[in-house]
């Protein structure tokens, strides 16, 4: 199966974020450079099968962009499970 770029909402960020390597796309319905962002990752998710893809958009789904710090969009951040911690 192909990878993707998945969207979810905040309840289900620290399951679908916790394994591996997670790029996770913080964006908003109405902003265009976001759309610009979603076909990069998408196109670049289907070539890296080891990497969990992850669009949440914060205009709907605001708590976990406001826990990590994002202040505006579009904002990447790669997540990546090191010696049992986290690295952002």
């Amino acid at each position: 199966m192909q990878n993707q770029l998945q969207t979810i909402h905040d309840e289900q960020y620290v399951a679908k974020s916790s394994q591996g390597v997670a790029v996770i796309d913080f964006r908003s319905d109405w902003c265009p450079p976001c759309r610009t962002m979603d076909t990069v990752l998408s196109k670049v998710a289907t070539t890296h099968s080891e990497v969990t893809f992850l669009s949440l958009t914060v205009n709907q789904e605001p708590l976990i962009a406001k826990a990590v710090g994002v202040m505006s969009t579009p904002t990447i951040l790669i997540k990546k499970k090191m010696a049992g911690s986290w690295t952002l």
